[in-house]
Protein backbone atom coordinates (compact mmCIF):
# COMPACT_ATOMS: atom_id res chain seq x y z
CA UNK A 1 0.00 0.00 0.00
CA UNK A 2 1.36 3.37 -1.00
CA UNK A 3 0.56 6.58 0.85
CA UNK A 4 1.96 10.06 1.25
CA UNK A 5 3.62 10.62 4.62
CA UNK A 6 3.04 14.10 6.09
CA UNK A 7 4.65 15.70 9.16
CA UNK A 8 2.83 18.83 10.30
CA UNK A 9 4.50 20.98 12.94
CA UNK A 10 1.38 22.50 14.50
CA UNK A 11 -2.20 21.65 15.37
CA UNK A 12 -3.38 24.25 12.85
CA UNK A 13 -1.34 22.63 10.07
CA UNK A 14 -2.74 19.22 11.05
CA UNK A 15 -6.31 20.49 10.92
CA UNK A 16 -5.69 22.03 7.51
CA UNK A 17 -4.35 18.69 6.22
CA UNK A 18 -7.32 16.81 7.67
CA UNK A 19 -9.66 19.23 5.92
CA UNK A 20 -7.77 19.02 2.65
CA UNK A 21 -7.58 15.21 2.66
CA UNK A 22 -11.04 14.66 4.13
CA UNK A 23 -11.66 10.94 4.57
CA UNK A 24 -8.43 9.99 2.79
CA UNK A 25 -6.03 10.34 5.73
CA UNK A 26 -5.15 8.76 9.06
CA UNK A 27 -3.40 10.38 11.99
CA UNK A 28 -0.37 8.60 13.39
CA UNK A 29 0.96 9.29 16.89
CA UNK A 30 3.68 6.72 17.36
CA UNK A 31 2.52 4.56 14.54
CA UNK A 32 2.34 1.01 15.77
CA UNK A 33 -1.43 0.59 15.47
CA UNK A 34 -1.78 2.53 12.21
CA UNK A 35 1.09 0.71 10.50
CA UNK A 36 -0.27 -2.68 11.55
CA UNK A 37 -3.68 -1.80 10.17
CA UNK A 38 -2.10 -0.70 6.88
CA UNK A 39 0.02 -3.86 6.64
CA UNK A 40 -3.04 -6.02 7.37
CA UNK A 41 -4.99 -4.07 4.75
CA UNK A 42 -7.61 -3.11 7.33
CA UNK A 43 -7.22 0.54 6.27
CA UNK A 44 -5.99 2.08 3.02
CA UNK A 45 -5.24 5.75 3.64
CA UNK A 46 -3.89 7.91 0.82
CA UNK A 47 -2.17 10.10 3.43
CA UNK A 48 -0.66 9.36 6.83
CA UNK A 49 -0.34 12.44 9.05
CA UNK A 50 2.34 11.94 11.71
CA UNK A 51 1.73 14.33 14.62
CA UNK A 52 4.79 13.36 16.70
CA UNK A 53 6.64 16.60 15.80
CA UNK A 54 3.94 18.85 17.24
CA UNK A 55 5.15 20.33 20.53
CA UNK A 56 3.01 20.35 23.66
CA UNK A 57 0.94 17.22 23.01
CA UNK A 58 2.73 15.13 25.64
CA UNK A 59 1.30 16.70 28.78
CA UNK A 60 0.05 15.21 32.04
CA UNK A 61 -2.05 17.51 34.22
CA UNK A 62 -4.45 17.17 37.11
CA UNK A 63 -6.80 19.59 38.82
CA UNK A 64 -9.93 19.20 40.91
CA UNK A 65 -12.29 20.54 38.23
CA UNK A 66 -11.03 18.74 35.09
CA UNK A 67 -9.36 15.76 36.74
CA UNK A 68 -6.51 13.91 35.04
CA UNK A 69 -5.71 15.00 31.49
CA UNK A 70 -3.24 13.31 29.17
CA UNK A 71 -1.97 14.67 25.88
CA UNK A 72 -2.21 12.41 22.84
CA UNK A 73 1.57 11.99 22.74
CA UNK A 74 1.97 11.11 26.42
CA UNK A 75 4.01 7.93 26.73
CA UNK A 76 3.53 5.07 29.14
CA UNK A 77 7.06 5.80 30.38
CA UNK A 78 6.04 9.36 31.30
CA UNK A 79 3.10 7.99 33.27
CA UNK A 80 5.39 5.54 35.07
CA UNK A 81 7.70 8.36 36.07
CA UNK A 82 5.01 10.37 37.89
CA UNK A 83 4.08 7.51 40.23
Amino acid sequence: MRFDYLEPESIEETLAMLGQYNGKSKIMAGGTDVMLQIRNKAIKPEYVIDITRIPGLDYITFDDQQGLRLGVLTTIRALENIC
